[in-house]
């Protein structure tokens, strides 16, 4: 299995706010080099459901998707040691509590 490590200019904590979040998705899509389909049919092996039709609307929107839509197509894409983990219970990778309010300027949380 190939794994993108170098994601350079990639990262979404250089996002300002919703909309360049979703702008460095649409950047690692076009990275990855797989069609939406390819990415549906990738992270079904990876035992996760990300509708083609879904990953569409998500990066042709700028609000936030849902942080299990965001595990599944980051891991579909091929990216290892994201943090990125299987989900588990309410749907986000560390649970609703952790969810968050986007804040402009706000910086990201240090990861533990």
């Amino acid at each position: 299995m190939t794994f993108m490590r170098n994601l350079g200019d990639l990262s979404p904590y250089e996002a300002r706010d919703p909309a360049g979040f979703v702008e460095s998705m649409r950047r690692l899509k076009e990275r990855s080099g797989l069609t939406y389909r390819e990415l549906e049919v990738k992270a079904a092996r990876n035992g996760d459901m990300l509708a083609r039709s879904t990953l569409a609307d998500v990066l042709g929107r700028t609000n936030l998707p849902r942080p299990d839509v965001l595990a599944a197509f980051v891991r579909a894409c091929g990216v290892s040691g994201s943090g990125c983990g299987r989900t588990r219970g309410s749907g986000s990778p560390r649970g609703r509590s952790s969810r968050r309010r986007w804040r402009p300027n706000q910086a990201p949380a240090p990861r533990s």
